[in-house]
């Protein structure tokens, strides 16, 4: 199937829209896939630029660096409720919350404490009188703090 037929104006409109704002081929063709059921790929939205005469750009590769990090189910889903609401990808999301976190200054702000919280002991792991120490000892004899 040619290209003309795949796009819609609707679709080549879009195309504009976001090659206007600064977006690369595989973003574009995520975002214009949401609106047919044909298969597009980042390389027809290529072809479709150059057709109508537009220069998409290239990913830049000194601005991107990737984080992974894990989160528990439960946030993993509100994040994804939030982000659909948005009409975001939850990994879009998480960026966009980063980079205002970093540009407006508000880590220190969300995050009180500097240094992670140490965990205090319970009462049930406190070390007891009399038991032996765990340390093996080279000389053979047993171990300070009793034994048999």
């Amino acid at each position: 199937m040619s290209t003309a037929k795949r796009y819609t104006p609707e679709m080549t409109e879009k195309l504009k829209q976001l090659a206007a704002r600064g977006y690369d081929s595989p973003a574009i063709a995520v975002e214009l896939a949401k609106m047919t059921p044909l298969p597009l790929t980042a390389e027809s939205v290529r072809k479709k630029a150059c057709q109508i005469g537009l220069r998409l750009r290239r990913r830049d590769k000194r601005y991107r660096a990737e984080v992974r990090c894990a989160v528990a189910l439960d946030v993993w889903e509100r994040l994804r409720k939030t982000a659909n609401a948005r009409g975001l990808s939850v990994g879009k999301l998480c960026q966009l919350l980063i980079e205002v976190c970093v540009d407006e200054r508000l880590v220190n702000k969300i995050i009180d404490d500097r240094r992670p919280r140490s965990r205090k002991r319970r009462p049930d792991s406190a070390p007891r009188i009399g038991r032996p120490r765990r340390r093996a000892v080279a000389s053979g004899a047993p171990a300070e703090g009793g034994g048999r």
